[in-house]
């Protein structure tokens, strides 16, 4: 195309300007000077959060900060900007150490200080800063045969506790855990409370979730338990402004208007309220999963991403209504104001919200807005709030993303098109119309995600590696293929709310128009899921790894080695320092010589995890009382940390729910080839009881429960189903916890026996069938019960460890082992696992030590 010449070296020339030749410390301070500071500012965090410096450091480090500014001034060619940016990097160094250490420093008369590691009974006093919300079940199967009231919890900023007979004064937040509904407790009531005080507990297993240290990181050190909604009593209801009965009014307006449109179609209405409201807990598994394999759960989650589009779409429809820049910068920022009061105000949401009213407000003043600058105030203003926040994966993840783009987008669409359709154009003479112009306006556009997409992913994908394990090289193309359904999903969300107070029929018009394309997306997504390539499990990572990962991307980017052949040799150098241990751990995890079992911590239930040599991988039972949806919660993020994507088998011993009650959610999850069971649970199957409704949901997934082989072998290692007999399992007579399974693990001369809740019958029977049996490891029956016991049962099987999976109430009266048997319980223990070696030595340690 000959028109196309100069509109490339045009953009070779801006290009030259953007990303100029020159040292990069020096572009960053030419072209965005707030970067230094606020990358200072951060490391003062970390060095404090690490070190535990005295205050006393950086405010000496502050009153010396002049005298050095002075001297990198005399030694720099341009004193006075050498002088301001050295003594606004110390000044903000120092203001990052001493902020966290004031933020995380509790006050003498915190509650924290009050409260001793036992629990504590308490009656305490003070503001509600959060309405009482209910968990939701969510994708949880088995929810319905969860036993207990509903619950719900609410944060509660402490005023005073009772002692004695006096109130003390203290300060602090709590959470509370309320047994019951909230009823008529609001944010800003002022209550008081009947309650036991108590710390949270450390997570089993480094795979789970640390409740503990999430809340830490938020000065929430006490939880409070509450049994009953009469234990809290109202002493004075929160003033009902008028501000904030008309933000309940256009929260609700909104949610219902946008909700009704699908009411009819759970899964319709579920993705919407993800998409646009950011309550994603109803979204049921399989969808849910799709969006996590792909690496788009960044769609359902309310990110910059939704913000970024609304304000986008505003921005156009106030410059095509005539509008000023400055007119136009306050429109989006009020906008993005309004629907921050309709989402729930997460902290991902107002990450987003800043940014974008950053840019905003650089308008208005009439300053260009500098991405980098603006992103840099962003994240400073945030961390002065909340500076622990930079240590979470949702704030890594919000930053490292925006700031890919910022720095890789222009670069890799360059690239691209310098490669693709500029080499396509200047090749061609044929002028740009009709049918051929729309297709290369297309192209552009199409490359443009592309690369947008790609930045953001090279952006975040040390995170997600560090956090989640997994690597998802094809989102970017994924990106590109689904954003158009993602971009009129949200426009017209935003539209069908927006006309919910003006033009209700409209909008109802435009909630038929947004069923379909929802149910759309939905759809394209589990088909990218089930192409099998789009995610990579390996697993946790050291931070090392992470670490070269963004030390390759900014050599790439910021590289200014002359010498081509050098300038490649070093990226790929830098490149293999990645991939070569990320390589060698995932061939390790997946060629592993040894068989390791671990029995996790599941309370009151069984979770047994049987990771046998080249990659075979057996799940016995998955269940709990005590822990919500233990699938999802316990054994999937097992199996991610250990970079386990697929089982051979799932081995269930009996029906109850404290066994199979997390099944569906682990099958949802990961890549299962068989299900086997007993004769007893298979013929319960066929009736309206837990193993019915388990089968309904298997049926539902065209999955079905086969009968277990007598052995299964991987190579080396066997397992052996030892009980019941065919003839037991048909036996009317015989109790269903003695109809349980019964499995020995051998592998290397190693025995480990699985005894599931066999009782006094099932092992005196065992005992009987197999006189010779001995195990190295045995775990205990019925969650270590004594009640049910045989006296000789343990004696004459001979183990040298026995393993304990109970609750923390029943740990007291859990069977202890004679001397010298060693006996490790998972409420105290964490996760146990033992393993064999390949020669035959075993070990069994616990993950709390």
């Amino acid at each position: 195309m000959a028109g196309m010449d100069p509109a490339r070296t045009q953009l070779k020339l801006a290009e030259s300007v953007l990303y100029p030749q020159t040292r990069t410390v020096a572009h960053l301070v030419n072209q965005a000077p707030l970067v230094l500071p606020a990358c200072c500012f951060i490391a003062g965090i970390i060095v404090q959060r690490f070190l535990h410096l005295s205050p006393l450091l950086p405010l000496s480090m502050l009153v010396l900060s002049a005298p050095a500014a002075i001297i990198a001034a005399r030694l720099s060619k341009q004193p006075a900007a050498s002088l301001a940016l050295s003594a606004a990097c110390i000044c903000f160094a120092c203001m990052g150490m001493i902020r966290f250490e004031t933020y995380s420093s509790p006050a003498p008369n915190d509650i924290r200080n009050l409260v001793t590691s036992d629990d504590t009974l308490a009656t305490v006093r003070g503001t509600v800063l959060t309405t009482p919300q209910s968990p939701s079940a969510g994708a949880w199967k088995f929810s319905r045969y969860r036993f207990g009231p509903p619950s719900s919890s609410f944060y509660l900023k402490v005023e005073q506790i009772k002692s004695a007979n006096q109130w003390i004064d203290t300060c602090g937040t709590v959470y509370v855990y309320l047994s019951g509904e909230g009823g008529d407790i609001t944010a800003g009531d002022y209550v008081r409370v009947y309650c036991t005080l108590g710390r949270f507990g450390p997570p089993s297993h480094h795979s789970q979730f640390d409740i503990r240290r999430s809340m830490q990181r938020r000065n929430i050190c006490i939880a409070a338990y509450v049994k009953t909604p009469s234990a809290i009593t109202i002493l004075n209801k929160a003033p009902s402004s008028s501000l904030r009965r008309i933000a309940r009014r256009i929260r609700a307006v909104a949610s219902q208007a946008l909700l009704d449109a699908s009411a009819d179609d759970e899964a319709a209405s579920a993705l919407l309220a993800a998409l646009l409201l950011g309550e994603r807990s109803d979204i049921d598994p399989k969808t849910n999963i799709a969006f996590q394999k792909t690496n788009l759960a960044h769609f359902i989650s309310l990110s910059g991403l939704h913000l970024g589009i609304l304000a986008a779409t505003v921005w156009w429809c106030c410059r095509t209504a005539g509008l000023s820049k400055r007119s136009r910068a306050i429109v989006c920022a009020a906008v993005i104001a309004l629907y921050v009061i309709i989402v729930p105000p997460r902290a991902p949401t107002l990450r987003a919200a800043v940014i974008c009213w950053m840019f905003c407000l650089a308008t208005f003043v009439r300053r260009k807005p500098d991405s980098l600058n603006t992103l840099s105030v962003a994240a400073v203003v945030l961390l002065m709030i909340r500076p622990a926040d930079l240590f979470t994966a949702g704030w890594q993840l919000s930053y490292m993303t925006v700031l890919g783009i910022i720095l890789l987008q222009k670069p890799i669409a360059a690239w691209i098109l310098d490669r693709t359709l500029y080499r396509l154009e200047s090749d061609s003479s044929q002028p740009v119309s009709g049918i051929r112009g729309g297709l290369l306006a297309f192209a552009y556009w199409a490359i443009e995600l592309f690369a947008t997409g790609l930045a953001a992913w090279l952006g975040g994908a040390g995170i997600l590696l560090y956090h989640f394990h997994t690597i998802g090289p094809l989102s970017s193309l994924w990106t590109v293929i689904v954003f158009p359904l993602v971009w009129l999903i949200l426009v017209m969300g935003f539209a069908k709310m927006v006309l919910a107070f003006i033009l209700p029929t409209l909008s109802l018009l435009i909630g038929l128009m947004i069923i379909p394309l929802t149910d759309s997306f939905a759809a394209m997504v589990r088909l990218l899921a089930d192409t099998g390539i789009s995610q990579i499990t390996i697993g946790a990572v050291p931070v090392v790894i992470v670490v070269s990962w963004y030390a390759f991307c900014l050599t790439v980017r910021f590289n200014r080695i002359q010498n081509v052949p050098v300038r490649k040799l070093v990226c790929v150098v830098l490149l293999g320092i990645v991939v070569v241990p990320l390589a060698a751990l995932k061939y390790n995890r997946t060629h592993s010589k040894d068989l390791d079992l671990t029995v996790l911590s599941a309370g009151h239930g069984q979770s047994i995890v049987i990771r046998m040599p080249d990659n075979h991988n057996i799940l016995f039972d998955t269940g709990s009382l005590n822990i919500k949806d233990p699938g999802s919660r316990l054994v999937v993020p097992f199996l991610r940390y250990n970079g386990i994507t697929a089982l051979d088998a799932i081995i269930l011993s009996h029906a109850d729910s404290d066994h199979i009650n997390g099944i569906p959610e682990v099958l949802s999850a990961v890549d299962v080839d068989n299900i086997y069971a007993g004769g007893a649970l298979i013929a319960e199957s066929t009736t309206s009881s837990l193993a019915g409704y388990l089968s309904y949901l298997l049926k539902n997934d065209r999955r079905s429960i086969e009968p277990l082989p007598p052995t299964l072998d991987f190579g080396k290692a066997r397992l052996t189903s030892l009980w019941p007999t065919p003839d037991a399992c048909l036996d009317a007579t015989i109790g269903e916890n003695d109809k349980s399974q019964v499995m020995l693990v051998e592998f290397a001369g190693g025995k480990i026996l699985l005894t599931s809740d066999i009782e006094l019958y099932a092992q005196e029977r065992l005992l009987e069938l197999y006189p010779a049996l001995k195990c190295d490891v045995l775990v205990m029956p019925h969650h270590g019960s004594t009640a049910n016991l045989s006296d000789r049962f343990v004696e004459q099987i001979d183990p040298q460890t026995v393993i304990i999976s109970c609750s923390r109430a029943r740990q007291p009266n859990a069977y202890k082992p004679p001397s010298p048997i060693k006996a490790l319980y998972t409420p105290t223990d964490g996760a146990i696992t033992t393993k064999i070696k390949a020669d035959g030595a075993i070990s069994t340690v616990g993950s709390v030590n």
